[in-house]
């Protein structure tokens, strides 16, 4: 009786032991769409550090975060893991305005 007791006790201490889906580290797409719903963003525009990087306007505008830390910008995709940092901005060109997150990769 006392080793099922015991048995028990700790196969119900395990299972309070595991991790529910609402403790697991929020993933960089989702931090992401977070950003660009809090910010209104229309577009996203990839960059590398350290070059210029430009698009016209609306351009970035297709985009989707098909899951595993990736985004889609129209046909391309890119890692997100690899990510070095992002940045909201709004730009105006030809007095159309659109705020864009700008995302920089190496």
């Amino acid at each position: 009786m006392k080793k099922l007791i015991a048995i028990l006790f700790l196969s119900l201490t395990c299972l309070s032991c595991n991790k529910d889906e609402d403790d697991i580290p929020n993933s960089i797409a989702e931090d992401l769409q977070e950003v660009i719903e809090n910010n209104g963003v229309h577009a996203l525009q990839y960059c590398c550090v350290g070059c210029s990087c430009g698009q016209p306007h609306g351009w970035g505008a297709d985009y989707s975060f098909p899951g595993d830390n990736f985004v889609r910008i129209r046909d391309e995709n890119y890692n997100l893991l690899r990510l070095v940092q992002y940045d909201v901005q709004t730009v105006t060109m030809n007095n159309v305005s659109e705020k864009r997150l700008f995302l920089y990769f190496p």
